[in-house]
Formats: C-alpha cells, structure tokens, sequence
C-alpha cells in the first residue's frame, strides 16, 4: 500500500484539527531541538547581566556619597602633606629640631642629616633621617623625647641610647645629674 497525496489530502480533510495538532508538535519539537542548546548560554548571560546591573545600582546607590567622602579625604591629605618635611630644605628640617632643643631646655650636642634614603620608584613620600645627640637633666630628655614623638612633623626614633653625660659622673650625688641621648630620627618627608 502505497500512500498519495490524495490519501494525505483526504486524511487532512477528514481530521483537520488532529492534523494540525500533529503538525504543530513536530514544528514545536523541532524549535526546541535546535533552541534548547542555546538556553545554558542565555542562562549564563543573563546572570552576567544581572550582576552588572546590581553593580551599577551600587555604584549609583553609594555614589551619593562620592563628593563628601571627597572632600574628607582631601582634607586628610593636605593635613598630611602639611606635616611632612620638604627632604630637600636641610635648614628648614635643622630648624625643626632647633625649635625642639629649644622648647624642651635640652643642649645639643651634635645635629646633622644621615645619608639621604632613595625613595622606592612611584612612592610619594620616603623618610629624611637624623643622627641627634643631646643633654640635659631627666625632666628636660623626657621632655624632648615627648616634643619628637608628637612635635608637627611625623617622626620616629629608629635608635637610641640614653645615660650620663661625659664627665657627669661626679656631680651626680649634688643635684640632677646631667643625662645624654643619642638617637636617630627619622621624619616622613616628600619624595
């Protein structure tokens, strides 16, 4: 038996709705045989885009606050850049320890610059050190020490010694002992 197209126009006539639902689930079997490979990709990009999309409504969402954490910073930036030293200016950095020798009632006895660190490639600020030795009594050292660690600049002791000064070792039982620090300094300055 061999089937004509009068035989198949005849079956479409006599079941129309039955053929075209047949019809209509090979067309339907066929899309998603070819599409269905594609639903992993579609399923990937719109996790990608979501996750852009809650990117940006944080970014929108914390940009509010942009311009006044801004300021905030920049304002932290020039107290800082207003309280390092300026590498360069030998006198100027002298001078700072001048002012301390003479605030705390100390006597300097040697004051001078090491030799000058080079900066690590890109870095903004790099450390200008001092080699600095003093006497005094113990109120006046402590108080130099004090005027150093919270004076306008930013500094650290990297090295110190502290005891009795040359030749102060006979006075000793007549009053406050005469003390000497030695000690390196080291100050945040710009590159």
């Amino acid at each position: 038996m061999s089937l004509q197209t009068e035989d198949v126009v005849a079956l479409i006539k006599k079941h129309p709705v039955g053929c075209g639902c047949g019809l209509l689930a090979v067309l339907l079997a066929l899309a998603l045989y070819f599409r269905g490979s594609e639903i992993p990709d579609l399923e990937t990009q719109l996790e990608e885009q979501t996750r852009i999309g809650q990117r940006q409504q944080l970014n929108i969402t914390n940009g509010a606050l942009l311009d006044e954490q801004l300021a905030e910073v920049e304002a932290i930036l020039a107290e800082i850049n207003d309280r390092v030293v300026d590498r360069g200016a030998l006198a100027n950095n002298l001078q700072y320890f001048y002012q301390l020798v003479a605030e705390s009632g100390v006597k300097i006895i040697d004051l001078r610059p090491d030799s000058p660190v080079v900066p690590k490639a890109g870095a903004n600020y790099a450390e200008a050190s001092f080699s600095i030795a003093v006497e005094g009594t113990y109120g006046q050292i402590l108080a130099f020490l004090k005027s150093v660690e919270s004076g306008r600049r930013f500094a650290w002791i990297d090295t110190a010694r502290f005891g009795l000064a040359a030749g102060a070792a006979s006075g000793v039982l007549r009053g406050d002992p005469v003390l000497s620090l030695n000690m390196n300094v080291k100050l945040l300055g710009k590159s």
